[in-house]
């Protein structure tokens, strides 16, 4: 229908993805500015090779003077759980420079990579899931040849797929400087992986 066509072309107009950004970047096509809005200590742990830290917050015209008033700007942050680059979008707007938000962030950056090396990757979002705290009721060491647990929610499930992967990779955003309380719950669980004394 012409709303949705309506709706879709103007997403395009603001939106880019991962692998356009990667392709853009080997091709030599890329004609235009990769922005990691997020914190510079984020940023010195790790970033998307060629792009320029410029947390949200910093973003103004003496930040800006060095580009050209046409530059295109795509800007990134940690990934679907992080609206940092929807605060620097706004502030590149109001500043009447043209920019594209790179859906995904971090983490779709990271799983592209992982997919493109001949790896599987799932996602879990524990947004989605029921998981309860741990109880410590310790009766997931009445077995200790396998991992367990006695409540009856997606934290079973859960567990069982990350003993059966090579690698588990945590994405939290951060309430009051720590995971969410989700992730804290997940991690607790985990607790039933543990063979060591208690």
């Amino acid at each position: 229908s012409d709303v949705a066509l309506e709706h879709f072309s103007r997403l395009l107009q603001f939106e880019t993805d991962c692998w356009d950004v990667h392709h853009a970047t080997i091709n030599n096509r890329k004609d235009f500015v990769l922005l990691d809005v997020r914190g510079e200590e984020l940023y010195q742990k790790g970033h998307i090779e060629g792009a320029i830290s410029l947390p949200h917050a910093r973003i103004n015209e003496d930040s800006l003077k060095a580009y050209p008033p046409d530059t295109l700007f795509v800007v990134y942050c940690a990934g679907p759980h992080c609206n940092a680059t929807e605060k620097a979008a706004i502030r590149l707007a109001k500043l009447g420079r043209t920019v594209k938000k790179m859906i995904g962030g971090v983490t779709g950056w990271l799983e592209e990579e992982l997919e493109s090396l001949g790896h599987s990757v799932e996602r879990v979002y524990l947004a989605s899931k029921k998981v309860n705290g741990c109880i410590s009721c310790y009766k997931c060491k009445d077995n200790p040849g396998e991992p367990g647990c006695v409540q009856k929610d997606d934290g079973p499930f859960i567990i069982n797929q990350m003993v059966a992967s090579d690698i588990v990779i945590y994405a939290s955003p951060l309430y009051y400087w720590g995971f969410s309380a989700q992730m804290k719950a997940m991690i607790d669980r985990c607790f039933c992986l543990y063979r060591g004394e208690c």
